[in-house]
């Protein structure tokens, strides 16, 4: 492609798109002006400031870190491993 295409397929594309551009540099423009504390997340927070979601979470943790829940895991994996050393998916397609 000549050097005179590529600038004429720019110049269309920015003349086609000069409205999105001019939202996206106003934008842009915007949170280069604005504070910190205003256009992006506050420096100074901590894990308790968003408790209502930590504590449901830390508590699905440890309800799935607990013995029960490694066995049934366990159980789950060889059961899953014996399934794909066994090919029993495949015997059963073939048998249909």
């Amino acid at each position: 492609m000549s050097k005179v295409k590529f600038k004429a397929k720019v110049k269309k594309f920015l003349k086609e798109n000069r409205w999105t551009l001019a939202r996206i540099g106003l934008a842009a423009a915007a949170m280069a002006i604005l504070p910190d504390s205003v256009s992006y997340a506050q420096s100074g927070a901590t894990d308790d400031t968003i408790s209502v979601l930590t504590q449901p979470l830390s508590r699905m943790e440890s309800l799935m870190s607990g013995p029960v829940p490694k066995a049934i895991v366990t159980i789950g994996a060889a059961i899953g491993a014996a399934s794909w050393a066994l090919n029993v998916e495949n015997v059963r397609l073939v048998q249909q």
